[in-house]
């Protein structure tokens, strides 16, 4: 009888997960990737591996954190000159 490795097992798998915050505009673009990958596959891919290709892509990118920072940078300005409704 063979066993089941406990990393395989589903629940494990969401257990390894990690759950982030996205803005709803890059939810929306991750899911027109995900339907690009859909038609050459010819199959659905969860959305875990979509996102999961595309950080693993991102790693690989030149100048990474220069990028992060001038996002954080241009998101912290948007938050502070938005105006503050009564």
């Amino acid at each position: 009888m063979t066993s089941t490795p406990p990393s395989s097992t589903p629940a494990a798998r969401r257990d390894a997960m990690r759950w982030v915050p996205v803005p709803e505009e890059l939810f929306q673009a991750t899911l027109k990737v995900r339907v690009q990958v859909q038609k050459q596959l010819q199959m659905r891919p969860d959305l875990s591996v979509v996102i999961g290709a595309m950080l693993a892509r991102a790693l690989e990118t030149e100048g990474l954190a220069d990028a992060v920072t001038r996002h954080a940078v241009a998101q912290l300005q948007r938050n502070v000159e938005a105006p503050v409704e009564p």
